[in-house]
């Protein structure tokens, strides 16, 4: 863990937090996929927002882990499987869940963590969404998932309160920088040829500007500290909360700056605005106050605020 708690960012490799086998991080533990698979079809009659309640929480509980999913056995760099339902980081819980809310069968299910996790559905390390800003959201919401309405968000004054995050993302300086821990293979050969040739993609990637609106803590909360009540009311039950940390610093570990660390569900229950989310803290997938978890998320003078992308009622694969 870098900073706080909001570290979830997939990109943010470290060797203490990644296996250094395919066994050890990449065979599933035990799984109930058969059970979540046997609710979808009753599931799929029900609202966008019911369903992602009630997949989400038949998640809750299961560990954290960084780097669960890969890009299957067939995958030249990350061999680890496609598909599993027994541990996640943020963005695989949040894709999981989102795959599973579009999905009547298992069948369906691949199709649809396909067309969300990787550029035009084609499975491949280089066509992956690693970066949240300018691939998981962008790509989603082309492709009519998702919406960002961090910029519907409106004081009392009915004025909006979002800022624009501005980040140098450095895709190319990200895959120069990647080490041999990234190659995960069933049979453990040519693991540095493979690197190798994976880095010399680099000179492909130009630097990106990334634009990302965000609603600052310093509106969600007043300077006494006091929760903007009528801010979090607009946030609506199933958005995705991104945490946001405009052109945060971290090109030196990892080849490029970032703008979101984490993100989870937002979900309420019995009056109280949760954040379900795969926490690195709490080792698992858990629902905690989102007011609170953002209260702490102050003390960390990199966190900006959230942007909100809502999963449309009529989304599909």
């Amino acid at each position: 863990m870098l900073t706080f708690l909001t570290f979830c960012s997939s990109l943010l490799l470290t060797s203490s937090l990644y296996a250094s086998t395919y066994r050890e991080h990449c065979e599933p533990i035990g799984e109930n996929k058969d059970y979540i698979f046997s609710l979808l079809p009753q599931l799929h009659k029900k609202t966008m927002t019911q369903r992602l309640a009630l997949i989400s929480s038949q998640l809750l509980n299961s560990p954290y882990a960084m780097y669960v999913l890969g890009d299957g056995a067939n995958s030249s760099i990350d061999q680890c499987p496609l598909i599993r339902l027994d541990k996640f980081d943020c963005e695989t819980f949040v894709t999981s869940t989102l795959a599973l809310a579009l999905s009547k069968d298992e069948k369906g299910y691949e199709q649809c963590l396909r067309a969300i996790r990787y550029a035009k559905g084609e499975v491949d390390f280089l066509t992956r969404h690693h970066f949240t800003s300018i691939e998981w959201n962008l790509e989603n919401q082309r492709q009519g998932r998702v919406r960002d309405i961090t910029r519907s968000i409106v004081n009392n004054q009915q004025k909006a309160v979002f800022k624009w995050s501005k980040t140098q993302i450095d895709k190319g300086g990200w895959l120069k920088n990647l080490s041999a821990l990234r190659v995960r293979l069933i049979k453990n050969t040519q693991k540095a040829a493979k690197l190798d040739k994976l880095k010399q993609q680099a000179k492909q990637y130009k630097k990106i500007y990334a634009k990302l609106a965000y609603i600052p803590l310093t509106a969600l909360f007043s300077k006494n500290g006091d929760p903007q009540y009528n801010l979090f009311a607009q946030i609506p039950d199933g958005a995705i909360i991104e945490i946001v940390r405009p052109n945060w610093n971290v090109k030196d570990k990892i080849g490029t700056n970032l703008d979101v660390s984490h993100m989870g569900f937002a979900f309420r229950h019995s009056g109280t605005l949760f954040f379900r989310n795969a926490s690195y803290t709490h080792h698992k997938v858990v629902d905690e106050p989102l007011i609170e978890y953002l209260k702490r998320a102050q003390a960390n003078p990199t966190i900006k605020g959230i942007n909100i992308q809502i999963v449309l009622p009529d989304a599909r694969c």
